[in-house]
């Protein structure tokens, strides 16, 4: 694949589109939101286009390389794809994002969501006061939250 500019990015905030977003399309909440399910090119039930955990792994493992010494990755994922996905990661720690409102889903609907953090050798936290469980309403605070917490690769 490649990586454009290797180096330059600070921080990758990504919430990739993994394979688990399509295990319940056939019922529930995400039939109704998308008008009922499409299929993918090999024929199985999508609810839109997904990567494999693999396809993922190595993507994000380039990306992750590409960042700048003192860069970091924050990549969300649903429980399922953590314990699939995560381990072929150089993951630091987990953090929980608690949305503090009922997701998608059937049955027992989550409320939150896995961010491996994988940071560079160089990098840094602008402080050493964060927990692991981030309590934050919405995706667009909480992305901003993570790139202010990236210290000097971050924006000020």
């Amino acid at each position: 694949m490649g990586t454009p500019h290797p180096g330059r990015a600070a921080v990758l905030v990504t919430d990739p589109p993994y394979r688990s977003l399509d295990a319940e399309v056939g019922r529930g909440t995400t039939t109704r939101l998308v008008g009922g399910p499409s299929r993918d090119r090999d024929g199985s039930v999508a609810w839109f286009p997904t990567l494999s955990n693999e396809q993922l792994a190595s993507f994000l493992r380039e990306a992750v390389a590409g960042l700048r010494p003192d860069g970091a990755a924050y990549v969300f994922g649903d429980v399922k794809t953590g314990l699939e996905l995560f381990p072929e990661l150089p993951v630091k720690n987990v953090l929980v994002w608690d949305k503090q409102t009922l997701g998608m889903g059937y049955a027992w609907r989550r409320m939150h969501e896995w961010i491996a953090y994988c940071p560079r050798d160089q990098h840094q936290l602008r402080e050493r006061g964060y927990g692991d469980i981030l309590r934050v309403a919405g995706d667009v605070p909480l992305a901003v939250e993570l790139i202010g917490s990236a210290g000097d690769g971050g924006s000020e």
